[in-house]
């Protein structure tokens, strides 16, 4: 899903992962490459945010919604994945 033609499909894809926490560890070399691309800035962000996420949680990290709000913060991720957390 993260390597769908569907904009919304990779994003939706990357918030599962983001909210999966160290469980998605196994995503992050394609998070990475998403992160990384310059052509999709919504998934692009997102990945980053979700990648914070996983690694926030693995180090040991809360992991809950404020941490959450941080990791978005320090990538500059926000939009759909911040807001559905702040619920």
């Amino acid at each position: 899903a993260l390597g769908d033609a569907d904009w919304l499909v990779r994003l939706y894809a990357v918030e599962a992962l983001a909210r999966m926490g160290p469980a998605a560890a196994a995503a992050a070399p394609e998070l990475e490459a998403l992160a990384a691309a310059g052509d999709d800035e919504p998934a692009r962000l997102a990945a980053g945010y979700a990648l914070e996420r996983i690694r926030a949680r693995r180090a040991g990290g809360a992991g809950g919604p404020g941490e959450a709000a941080k990791a978005g913060e320090a990538t500059g991720a926000g939009g759909a994945a911040q807001a559905r957390e702040s619920r």
